[in-house]
């Protein structure tokens, strides 16, 4: 009952108003009959009196009369269309490889990503977005001269630093200010399990937040395929999968980035049925390859499941390699060249003013009324 009240009339307070006000009007016109045609009858108030018809019929009348007008002013309406507001959008999830191995040494030199983060902590005008806690954010002004390069050390800085300045890297050049006109993005860490530290989200200072507690609790061992016989960890492959099905819809265009030095071994059957599960759910697969793992050779298994991928489709199960000067911009510019998916961000519903038939019971009562007044007698 409430919710076909508030669907048909956009002031509901009015309807409190008429309980009060119609035995009020009631009685004030009562009273004036009285006075007004029985003022001499006043000492014979009490006597028993005859009520013709169209003395009720004027009482009704005007009972009608105040109805209708506070149903009029109840703002009755009717719904008319949903009016939704659609966005291109693709969904980005990010995995950082928080693993055991990943706190080695880094040997190569990630130059592409030490110059950016730099330019970015440099800036003399950015601001600096603080959330009252541990978590602060530089925001760079894109319109600032940029600083001198601060690289990496090599031989000092790790793996772990290298996935920390990819993951800021591609959002700080994946996202824009502006959360109507950006993709989504996630962010998890894996080891032996998979971690959500944000879920998806437009909001690029959330993400750029997060990205503080990437290098915590680095540990473990390494699950890219599992859950398995030999691993019930959840890796980041299958949580891609579960987390793309259950947050996003079917027609999306889901984008799945591991950031990883790629040392795990694979049961051939579990690396097939994640295959399957890839391409029914036509996920898009990149990997930021950390480490000289990545320079040996197809031997990964992670790089040989990323391969099955890319020979079905060219576009998809590609490898970049962070410290291959350009990398990550072509990374940035794979992804850019997939098709957006069309999402309803915001459904409104419009409604039709419908008082126009209140007003003219409105205007009829009140005629009636004026009617049936002047053709009555009171008599007592």
């Amino acid at each position: 009952m409430m919710h076909y009240l508030t669907e048909h009339f956009a002031r509901l307070w009015a309807i409190g108003a008429l309980p009060i006000i119609l035995p009020l009007i009631l009685y004030g016109w009562h009273r004036r009959q009285i006075t007004i045609r029985h003022s001499s009858l006043e000492p014979h108030k009490a006597m028993r009196r005859r009520w013709p018809i169209f003395t009720i019929a004027a009482y009704l009348a005007l009972a009608s009369m105040v109805v209708s007008a506070d149903f009029a002013l109840m703002g009755p309406r009717e719904p008319a269309a949903i009016v939704e507001h659609l966005a291109q959008k693709r969904n980005v999830c990010m995995f950082g490889d928080r693993s055991g191995s990943m706190e080695s040494v880094l040997l190569e030199n990630i130059k592409e990503l030490a110059d950016d983060e730099a330019q970015a902590t440099n800036d003399p005008t950015a601001k600096t977005v603080d959330n009252g806690g541990s978590d602060k954010l530089i925001v760079q002004n894109p319109n600032g001269n940029p600083p001198p390069s601060e690289e990496l050390v090599p031989g000092q800085a790790t793996r772990v630093d290298g996935m920390y300045l990819a993951m800021r890297y591609m959002i700080r050049h994946r996202m824009t200010d502006n959360p109507d006109e950006t993709d989504r993005f996630c962010i998890m860490t894996f080891d032996t399990d998979s971690y959500v530290m944000a879920p998806l989200s437009n909001s690029k200072q959330v993400l750029m937040l997060r990205t503080v507690h990437l290098k915590e609790n680095v540990g473990g061992g390494t699950n890219f395929f599992g859950p398995s016989t030999n691993d019930g960890g959840i890796g980041p492959l299958q949580k891609a999968v579960d987390f793309f099905g259950k947050y996003t819809t079917k027609d999306s265009v889901n984008v799945v980035i591991i950031v990883t030095d790629g040392y795990d071994g694979g049961d051939p059957v579990r690396i097939q049925q994640l295959l399957s599960l890839y391409s029914e759910a036509h996920l898009r697969l990149y990997i930021i390859g950390l480490g000289e793992g990545w320079t040996e050779g197809n031997t990964l298994d992670l790089q040989k499941f990323a391969d099955a991928i890319h020979s079905a489709d060219p576009t998809n199960g590609i490898v970049f390699r962070a410290q291959n000067p350009g990398q990550m911009n072509q990374a940035m510019e794979t992804i850019n060249r997939l098709e957006k998916s069309q999402e309803i961000i915001q459904s409104v519903q419009t409604y039709k003013e419908t008082p126009f038939w209140f007003l003219v019971g409105t205007l009829a009562s009140a005629l009636l009324f004026i009617l049936f007044t002047l053709a009555s007698r009171r008599l007592p």
